[in-house]
């Protein structure tokens, strides 16, 4: 949602914009989303850059 420009989030944007400042780059990303439906935890994943 923060993306999407609205204004009720903009604290939150400020405060992860900081925060990134902050961070070292990532050697990975991890994303879990609670929109996919299994009936056992899956685990999907992608090519690896390096």
């Amino acid at each position: 949602m923060p993306l999407l420009g609205d204004p009720d989030h903009h604290e939150m944007v400020e405060r992860l914009t900081e925060i990134a400042g902050k961070l070292r780059t990532p050697s990975a990303i991890l994303v879990i989303s609670a929109h996919w439906e299994e009936s056992v935890p899956t685990i999907t994943s992608g090519p690896t850059r390096r």
